[in-house]
């Protein structure tokens, strides 16, 4: 008999609870098994518990995730000489498919993020780009069919992020905080944590350009996302370090002007209006597309086959 259950499978780099469809408890156990040892210190126990449900386990699709997992713990407890086996061993196909026309990621967003997302962050902040580009290509079989996916196109504007090509995800990260989904698929458990993800790399690149405007259109929601654990990991990793004064700002001040005090001490510029029009010469965004209404973490969460235009 089916049943569901909540695991944390986005674990080590944040505790974000998603629910599973899973087809008997057996599965659950195995994996349950693996995370009640991912940071308890336990090396042992977790491979123990990895070979147990290698050897035991007999659905495809949840073998895929446990080798995943397994692929993220090792990232993570920086076992680095592991990935070339991590990844050898994992077998997409049982997750993604082969055609167009079978490509269902759906239910596996949450172990497929370590593979697509926290994996390639992890190691390009941690001055590992060799072992990044492995990750890379590995999916790179899967990239033409897996461009309807919003995991997929977030991890696409990521590499450019991480590596500084093109227009370094900026396109992307203001579509996705704008809910621009143009149809893109996606996981509506996890859509919160990708606008975070986009917001938090859209920051950064105006922070480090020194263009207050651009970076106090979002800086806003960096209150809330700093206090998730994937926000506050996802931030030191990529190198927003705010200071104490941006988080202790009074809240009341986010009304008619975006942070001001803060803005003006950080930039010595004048605060900008959240409606206002910004012209920068070697402006990459059109100002145009920004909806004042985004990540709005208090609406309900969309359907797992809804899109959005």
């Amino acid at each position: 008999m089916a049943v569901k259950m909540v695991f944390v499978l986005i674990i080590g780099f944040a505790l974000v609870s998603t629910v599973l469809n899973l087809m008997s408890q057996k599965h659950g156990k195995y994996l349950q098994g693996m995370l009640e040892h991912f940071d308890d210190g336990n090396d042992a126990a977790f491979q123990a518990a990895f070979e147990k449900m290698m050897a035991e386990d007999t659905d495809a699709i949840f073998l895929e995730k446990g080798k995943l997992l397994k692929l993220w713990y090792d990232i993570d407890k920086e076992h680095y000489d592991r990935i070339d086996e991590d990844l050898e061993r994992i077998n997409l196909d049982n997750i993604i498919g082969t055609d167009e026309e079978h490509v269902s990621i759906g239910d596996s967003e949450d172990a497929l993020s370590y593979l697509y997302l926290f994996g390639p962050n992890t190691l390009y902040s941690r001055n590992h780009p060799e072992l990044a580009e492995k990750l890379l290509k590995k999916r790179e079989p899967y990239n033409a069919i897996t461009q309807s996916s919003m995991m997929v196109r977030l991890a696409d504007a990521n590499v450019k992020f991480m590596t500084k090509e093109d227009d370094w995800g900026m396109g992307f990260y203001e579509e996705l905080m704008s809910g621009i989904y143009n149809n893109l698929s996606f996981n509506s458990n996890l859509v919160n944590m990708y606008k975070d993800i986009a917001a938090i790399n859209y920051c950064k690149y105006y922070y480090d350009k020194g263009w207050p405007k651009h970076f106090a259109e979002y800086a806003m929601y960096l209150h809330g996302i700093h206090n998730k654990k994937i926000g506050a990991r996802w931030m030191k990793e990529v190198g927003l370090d705010l200071p104490d004064a941006f988080y202790n700002y009074q809240e009341g001040a986010l009304n008619d002007y975006v942070i001001p005090g803060y803005i003006q001490a950080q930039f010595n510029e004048e605060p900008a209006l959240k409606n206002e029009v910004n012209v920068f010469e070697d402006e990459i965004i059109d100002d145009d597309l920004i909806d004042d209404e985004i990540i709005d973490e208090q609406t309900e969460p969309e359907t797992k086959e809804d899109t959005k235009e």
